[in-house]
């Protein structure tokens, strides 16, 4: 997958599954179970791991960018 259709899933998957559990983190409630599957089913737990090794094998720079996405919606 190129780099920018990935992170356009990224950005999808802030704004439709993060946005709007978010701000009851700051309240003390936790992430649903399935928001971390989901994460991980996005490959947002091996963005920069090798593709040899069963990662996505994105930069450094792709990471930096899913982490504002993210982060846009979280604060």
């Amino acid at each position: 997958m190129s780099t920018a259709a990935f992170l356009e899933r990224v950005e999808n998957f802030a704004q439709t599954s993060v946005a709007g559990a978010a701000p009851g983190w700051s309240l003390g409630g936790a992430p649903d179970p399935s928001l971390w599957q989901k994460a991980a089913a996005l490959g947002l737990t091996g963005i920069t791991t090798p593709q040899a090794q069963g990662g996505l094998g994105h930069s450094f720079d792709t990471l930096v960018k899913c982490c504002e996405a993210l982060a846009a919606v979280d604060f």
